[in-house]
Formats: C-alpha cells, sequence, structure tokens
C-alpha cells in the first residue's frame, strides 16, 4: 500500500469521525470500505450507520441503507435528515405513506427551514386527500421568511387544490415569477384557478363573467414568466368560451371558438382530443342550420 494511500485513507477516517454531518457524504468505493473499516471498531457509531445508509442508498442498495439509518435513528433522533431520508425510503420503496408521512412530520418539527419537507410532506398529504392538512401545511409555508420559487408555486397548488381559486388568482395577477425553462406550470396553475372562478359564474348565471374569464386562460401574462407554446392546448378552453357565447345567442363568436377548438391536434385517448371532437359536432350541427 502506498503511503500517499495510506495518507488518504486517514483523512476519510478523520472526516467521518470529526466532521458536521451535514458536510459528510460518502460517494466513492474507498470511502464505503473506510467507513466499514470503522463500523468494524465501533459497532454502535450511530454516525457511521447513517454515512453507509447514504452511499448504499445512493447505489440502490435500499435494503440494507434503510437498515442502517433505523439503527442509527435512536441517537439521531433530532437529526432532521435521517428523518426526512427514511420518509423518503418509506414513500418511494415501502410504498407506506402514513409511516413516512411521520417521519416528514418529525423533520419538519426538527427544522422548519428545509424547505424540501414542505414538498414532500405536501405530495404525500395530496395523495391521502389530507386537505386539512394540507392547509394547515400551508399556513406554515406563509409563515417562511424566505421562499424558494418551488415553494411558491406550492402555495398557489395547495389554494388551487382546496378551492381556494380567488387567493390563488389574486397571487398571480399580482406576483413575478421566474420559473425553469420549459415549465409551463405557473400558467396551468393560472388556467385552474379561472376554470375554477369561470365554472362558479356559469352556475350563477354570470355568463358574461365567464366569458371574460375564458378568454382571460388564452392569454399568457407577462408577469408568471412563460410564453405561447408551439403547440396549442386550449381546445377545452374554446370549446367552454363557445358554449357560453352560445347560451347569450351570440352564434357566430361562439361558432369561432369552436373552430378553434377544432383546429388543434390531439391524438385520441388524451383529454384534450375528447373538446376537439365535441367542438366539431357543435360546428357539424350549426352546418345544418346554415349558419357554420
Amino acid at each position: 500500500e502506498k503511503a500517499e494511500d495510506r495518507e488518504q485513507y486517514q483523512r476519510w477516517l478523520r472526516t467521518a469521525q470529526d466532521a458536521p454531518m451535514d458536510f459528510v457524504f460518502p460517494s466513492r468505493l474507498e470511502e464505503f470500505f473506510a467507513l466499514e473499516t470503522l463500523l468494524k471498531n465501533n459497532q454502535k457509531d450511530s454516525r457511521l450507520m447513517y454515512y453507509l445508509g447514504n452511499f448504499l442508498y445512493a447505489h440502490e442498495r435500499f435494503g440494507e441503507a434503510i437498515k442502517f439509518w433505523e439503527d442509527a435513528l435512536s441517537d439521531l433522533e433530532t437529526f432532521d435528515v435521517i428523518h426526512r431520508n427514511l420518509g423518503l425510503a418509506y414513500w418511494e420503496r415501502h410504498k407506506d405513506p402514513d409511516r413516512a408521512m411521520g417521519f416528514f412530520e418529525t423533520a419538519l418539527e426538527l427544522n422548519t427551514n428545509n424547505q424540501d419537507i414542505y414538498i414532500y410532506l405536501d405530495d404525500i398529504y395530496r395523495y391521502l386527500g389530507a386537505g386539512e392538512k394540507r392547509q394547515g401545511l400551508l399556513q406554515k409555508i406563509k409563515a417562511l421568511p424566505e421562499m424558494r420559487e418551488d415553494i411558491r408555486k406550492r402555495i398557489i397548488l395547495i389554494l388551487v387544490d382546496l378551492g381556494n381559486y380567488q387567493e390563488a388568482l389574486n397571487i398571480l395577477e399580482t406576483e413575478t415569477f421566474m420559473p425553469l425553462e420549459m415549465d409551463q406550470s405557473f400558467h396551468d396553475l393560472y388556467v385552474r384557478a379561472l376554470m375554477m372562478r369561470a365554472e362558479n359564474k356559469m352556475t350563477s348565471k354570470d355568463i358574461l363573467g365567464a366569458i371574460e374569464d375564458y378568454k382571460l386562460m388564452l392569454e399568457y401574462p407577462e408577469n408568471l414568466g412563460v410564453g405561447r407554446p408551439t403547440k396549442r392546448t386550449q381546445a377545452k378552453v374554446n370549446y367552454l368560451l363557445g358554449n357560453a357565447y352560445e347560451k347569450i345567442g351570440k352564434y357566430s363568436e361562439a361558432l369561432a371558438s369552436w373552430h378553434e377548438a377544432s383546429s388543434e391536434h390531439h391524438s385520441s385517448g388524451e383529454e384534450l382530443f375528447t373538446y376537439v371532437q365535441m367542438a366539431l359536432d357543435k360546428i357539424s350541427r350549426y352546418s345544418e342550420l346554415g349558419l357554420s
């Protein structure tokens, strides 16, 4: 064994023993062997178990990794990251959302500044249909002094999912967003919120108000940070806009909207394909009256 190799090996050992856990993540096989050697001489060292679990999970040896983390948990119960890791493991590998939820909730209690936890926890609440828990989580997110862009988006998603479309629109219409490249999700949420408001207006016979909302759905406000995509995906909006015009007797406007919807191209089985077909049906019926 070369002297420089022995020296490197000793550095790894010292790092594993002395460095803060937040700054240790073994990624090379040599580091794994160093940790294994240490653990043989320190079989109750929970830090070493945690590090080995990280390495093994990253290399898809999930069962062994989870065992190491679980064995380390009793001594590291105040360390939020190990709870986060076990939450992910039980969610992704064991398909046990209830157990995962418990780990994530503990992680959040230990570190309210770990913004990843809000995303993971809301994903589970959403999967379980736990609306009250999502509402409580929303209040915690709002209390963050600073938040990432994906956390800002999560606030809007929760509001829309829970039916608070007007509060979501107040944010979407007054704040500026900087989504990642090709990310249409802010605009998608904008359309979803407007769709809910338009549906309520249609139910209350405010047809003109609904028409204005449908028109807004066809726009791409600059503050949402995304432009009109190459492929059109507005068949549903145009179909419903046509229906609204039809209800107030504006048949030429209705036909124009249905023609716009019917001109889109979507594969059979896709949601928007259905709206294309329904728009074509509307045009066909009006053509029989000589109005197409």
